[in-house]
């Protein structure tokens, strides 16, 4: 919604400049033309505009990960785990124009939300990801995959043959 009211903007700018619409409206009733007054303010108004900016800047990548999950578009889960590390990354960090303890705040409120979503299987399915199996993963990480794969051996598959094919998987790409 906030979205589409920033692409409106330029559309209701205009339209407060047209000759047309500017007689249409001196011909209006008194509340009309108040509520005309109103919006003219609020469309114009640079501090209004600036809060619409940062709250897009903020939020805008938080909807790129709900739309990965709403199931229209589909995502593999290493990719869906990767882009949740974009977004630490991104609320870790400053962001211009958003005060730093709101920004704080939302990043320990997403770390919160990661953590009761986090499962060792996510950091499996990151590491098997083409796009990011190349990349150095964390003592952390590298313990979560071992224990996916362990989980995973069974009498056919032993764990060393997982840890060997996960090696050679990650050769094969390089």
């Amino acid at each position: 919604m906030i979205i589409r009211y920033r692409n409106v903007l330029p559309i209701l700018d205009r339209l407060y400049i047209d000759s047309e619409f500017q007689h249409w409206l001196s011909k209006q009733n008194r509340d009309i033309k108040e509520k005309g007054a109103m919006t003219k303010r609020i469309v114009r108004d640079e501090n209004i505009n600036a809060t619409v900016r940062v709250c897009i800047r903020v939020l805008e990548p938080a909807l790129v990960l709900l739309r990965m999950l709403d199931g229209k578009t589909g995502a593999a889960l290493g990719k869906v785990y990767g882009y949740m590390l974009q977004l630490d990354h991104f609320y870790g960090h400053t962001i211009e124009g958003l005060d730093e303890r709101v920004r704080r705040k939302i990043h320990n409120l997403y770390m919160a939300r990661w953590e009761y979503v986090h499962a060792d299987v996510m950091t499996a399915a990151y590491r098997f990801e083409p796009e990011f199996c190349r990349r150095e993963f964390s003592v952390d990480e590298e313990k979560q995959v071992r224990s996916v794969l362990r989980k995973m051996a069974n009498e056919d598959h032993p764990y060393s043959v997982l840890v060997s094919e996960l090696a050679d998987y990650e050769e094969a790409l390089a």
